[in-house]
């Protein structure tokens, strides 16, 4: 299980520093435009390609259990019917996420084969749809992680959530003494 947290923290720390990138490159094209009258050609286009990193993070909102829930129905149930019922939307939910990555990776490939670029940068369109990929890639791995965790787990609370740091859980919280 900790190659998967390794997987998932590699796919986090890229997105942080393309995050950042992204935001050194608006504050420095806002400067630019503002103080000196010469913006940064292309910014904008790179900007809007740069937004696709984000989705590197999807894996890790799994894991923090930081993905949006809507229990309204499910807390009316029991406590064992509410993990079948997780179990069951994470199986649905990592049909869509392969369904995604694949997409993405299809996507991916047929851009390499016809060469196709943004217009003003000149810059291939792959590597922003191979990030799509990864990211819902990693989010499917997640997901398989939280299955075997809930599988494992000898109560029927499900999969608790500390709170306070909302960090990545381990494979201990999932035990109960």
């Amino acid at each position: 299980m900790k190659i998967i947290k390794i997987i998932i923290n590699a796919l986090t720390v890229m997105c942080g520093v393309l995050v950042c990138g992204m935001l050194l490159l608006i504050c420095a094209d806002v400067l630019l435009r503002y103080a000196f009258k010469a913006p940064i050609n292309g910014a904008i286009e790179l900007e809007q390609m740069l937004n696709v990193t984000l989705m590197l993070a999807l894996g890790t909102t799994v894991l923090a259990g930081n993905h949006i829930k809507v229990d309204v129905v499910a807390d009316l149930l029991p406590k064992k019917a509410q993990k079948v019922l997780t179990i069951i939307t994470h199986i649905i939910s990592i049909a869509v996420f392969a369904l995604i990555a694949w997409q993405a990776f299809e996507s991916c490939s047929y851009m390499i084969r016809r060469n196709i670029r943004y217009s003003s940068l000149r810059f291939p369109t792959w590597p922003f749809y191979a990030l799509i990929g990864l990211g819902f890639a990693g989010g499917v791995i997640a997901l398989i992680h939280e299955i075997i965790l809930l599988t494992k787990s000898k109560n029927d609370e499900g999969i608790p959530v500390d709170e306070v740091t909302m960090v990545l859980r381990n494979e201990a919280d999932y035990e109960t003494e």
